[in-house]
């Protein structure tokens, strides 16, 4: 399956896998909340090697980022916009990024 779509947007997770599919040139464009910045790095250090500089291995510190899918599209040669906003999302914050991320599109 091959994705032809010229921006793949998200929450972070799972959901935006289809930018595996997708061909160099894609843009991305991530959304990712506080709640989930601060699961990331955790109190305990379970998920946070990316904070606090222990290394657990290439992969490990490619799967243990909120910056996933930055690595991710870099690697397919597609580009990453990744907003990161308060768990309550500030729609007229979000609105001009998703602007000027489209905008960037176009001009690509």
């Amino acid at each position: 399956m091959r994705v032809e779509a010229r921006v793949v947007a998200g929450i972070s997770g799972a959901g935006l896998t289809d930018l595996l599919f997708s061909p160099p040139g894609t843009h991305a464009i991530v959304l990712i909340s506080d709640s989930l910045m601060r699961w990331y790095a955790d109190d305990r250090g379970a998920r946070s090697f990316w904070a606090d500089g222990r290394r657990g291995g290439d992969l490990a510190e490619l799967g243990d980022s909120p910056r996933f899918y930055t690595h991710l599209a870099a690697a397919f040669e597609q580009y990453c916009h990744t907003f990161v906003g308060a768990d309550d999302m500030p729609l007229d914050t979000l609105a001009a990024f998703v602007d000027d991320s489209l905008a960037r599109v176009e001009s690509a």
